[in-house]
């Protein structure tokens, strides 16, 4: 294996190089199609794949800590998402997958605040299943995936035939709120002491779309009709 290469030579003396980095990062095994980058922030430490493999340079640290190159093992963040530990100034930092190879592969013109897994997987972190999403988007994505379910009280205020519908995308176009419904939302939670989950499901969306409403994120006035 070509590591043993680096291994007969010793850490000490080849980690310490940029051609021992470079020899590395073009020398490991990478799937067929499969590209990678260095993680920003982490750069000449960490890299992440397209397939959310994360790559750890050579380290010299002479005992603990020294090693020749290595693909560091996720862990499960007890969410269900991968998480990998990275070090950087003796200081330790988890970061979840899945966010790393959005960083690193995806743009993001809007500057969305959320990664979206398209298929539902939280293990999934191939670049092609994940998109960047706001709040709002991945709660509407979340209900027509089936990963959240309505309660009662949201099908009779929200949906009146619930069950002779069998497309999610029926279900969303109802969930639409006009303007007036907004502005409506919005006076209600100034003035009164409703909560956002309560609004939210007496008007049937997601409580980060009532969120984005009563902050004026979305359906401005004047702005939306």
């Amino acid at each position: 294996m070509w590591y043993n290469k680096i291994k007969s030579v010793g850490v000490a003396s080849v980690a310490l190089t940029h051609d021992a980095r470079r020899y590395a990062m073009n020398n490991q095994e990478l799937y067929p199609k499969e590209k990678i980058k260095d993680i920003l922030g982490y750069e000449n430490n960490y890299a992440i794949t397209t397939y959310g493999r994360v790559w750890s340079y050579p380290k010299s640290k002479h005992g603990r800590g020294s090693h020749c190159g290595m693909w560091l093992k996720h862990r499960d963040d007890g969410h269900g998402y991968g998480s990998v530990v990275l070090r950087k100034n003796k200081r330790c930092e988890n970061k979840k997958v899945y966010r790393l190879v959005a960083e690193a592969f995806i743009k993001n013109p809007k500057n969305k605040p959320e990664v979206n897994h398209k298929d539902g997987v939280k293990k999934n972190v191939y670049v092609g299943n994940l998109e960047w999403n706001t709040r709002s988007e991945n709660c509407v994505h979340a209900w027509k995936i089936g990963l959240c379910k309505f309660t009662e009280k949201q099908k009779q205020s929200s949906i009146e035939n619930f069950k002779k519908s069998r497309t999610m995308s029926s279900i969303i176009k109802r969930m639409k709120l006009s303007y007036d419904k907004a502005k409506e939302i919005r006076c209600l939670y100034n003035t009164t002491n409703v909560s956002q989950r309560t609004l939210a499901i007496k008007y049937g969306v997601c409580q980060g779309m009532i969120w984005n409403i009563v902050n004026n994120n979305t359906y401005q006035e004047g702005t939306f009709k």
